[in-house]
């Protein structure tokens, strides 16, 4: 079973920023992550915003797609105006039914493991909404994964540290494990 880790956003726009954290950026905190993953996975960056959002994930899904993985995992972490804005979602592709009980596992590990709100499974149905051509385009169960908001102190907490980091890294593995014996 091949797996494929793709760091949300890209160098030069790294998505959310945390005050909260150590290590800043969403961007950056996930290379960390994804870096740790690489004996399990294959890891992909996001190469450029210039032809627009969709066209950057099209030519990801593009690639993953010509290598034939069977699971994609594409890393992020949330943020809101609001600081109350708090817990764990993970994203899927509303008509792939294995892609929601994983999320909704993921889900329950981050809450179990790192004492985060689970905020649960969340399909996504349209161009319309934020992340859709992430999980619409790949052909493999796809996943963007959002375990905490930077835009709250409390997760942050419970995220910022490499104890916290290597927790979350030893959940992703158990998701790639799990969806690798039911498949």
């Amino acid at each position: 079973m091949k797996t494929a880790i793709i760091v949300g956003h890209t160098k030069r726009k790294q998505g959310a920023k945390s005050p909260y954290l150590s290590i800043p950026t969403e961007w950056r905190f996930n290379k960390l992550v994804a870096e740790k993953l690489q004996d399990v996975a294959t890891v992909f960056y996001y190469d450029s915003y210039n032809t627009g959002y969709t066209g950057m994930v099209k030519r990801m899904a593009k690639q993953i797609n010509r290598e034939k993985f069977d699971l994609v995992l594409e890393l992020h972490f949330n943020a809101s105006q609001s600081p109350q804005a708090n817990g764990c979602e993970a994203l899927y592709y509303f008509k792939n039914e294995s892609a929601k009980a994983l999320a909704g596992y993921f889900c329950e590990l981050i809450e179990e493991e790192l004492k985060i709100k689970n905020r649960g499974a969340k399909p996504l149905h349209g161009k319309s909404q934020r992340g859709f051509a992430a999980v619409y385009y790949p052909e493999a169960t796809t996943l963007i994964l959002e375990p905490f908001f930077g835009s709250n102190a409390y997760d942050c907490v419970r995220m910022n540290s490499l104890r916290a980091i290597d927790t979350y890294v030893q959940i992703i593995k158990n998701l790639i494990k799990v969806y690798r014996n039911d498949h």
